[in-house]
């Protein structure tokens, strides 16, 4: 197995990172030449509390961007708001509002959900699907503002565990229950 090793010496000053398989035929090999006498797995440095941040705010914005591309519930159905169910809710409102201007008789169509069932779809539906995402990604932005506000706020790496999109669980009671 491939490990980084610091080639030492006799004070275990770093004298040389090396990437292997085999650290004492490295030692052997280089330590002569560099005057190394020992070898020691290379620890990576922890991360400071600013790249700890930055990796809780990812994980918060990523979180934030599946809540608001996921389906939204409207009529007791769950239906599909990617970017092509998008384009095509626009497409189908566009439709309607075209087909009412026009004074053609199309009041709705028959529209596949999420789960592939089917339920009839009136101009009033499309447009109230956008505005319960819309509404949905206020509330997902806002909890997000927050979050990013509690991430700043921590000064420790045990703060930002505290900090998550979904609450974290009560501790147990200590000796049981009483």
């Amino acid at each position: 197995m491939m490990m980084r090793i610091e080639l030492l010496d006799a004070e275990s000053n770093v004298l040389s990172l090396i990437d292997t398989t085999d650290p004492a035929t490295e030692l052997e090999f280089y330590g002569p030449q560099i005057g190394a006498v020992s070898w020691r797995e290379w620890q990576s440095p922890a991360p400071t509390i600013d790249e700890l941040k930055l990796a809780k705010w990812n994980q918060i914005k990523g979180r934030r961007d599946r809540e608001d591309a996921g389906p939204v519930e409207y009529k007791g159905k769950l239906f599909d708001f990617d970017d092509k169910a998008r384009e095509k809710i626009r497409t189908a409102r566009e439709a309607l509002e075209t087909a009412a201007e026009l004074g053609q008789p199309v009041e709705s169509f028959e529209w596949t959900c999420a789960d592939n069932s089917t339920t009839q779809m009136t101009l009033y539906d499309f447009k109230m699907i956008p505005l319960l995402v819309a509404i949905r990604s206020d509330a997902n932005h806002q909890k997000a503002r927050q979050l990013r506000a509690a991430i700043d706020a921590a000064s420790t790496p045990e703060d930002l565990v505290l900090v998550s999109w979904e609450p974290l669980p009560e501790p147990e009671p200590e000796g049981g229950e009483a």
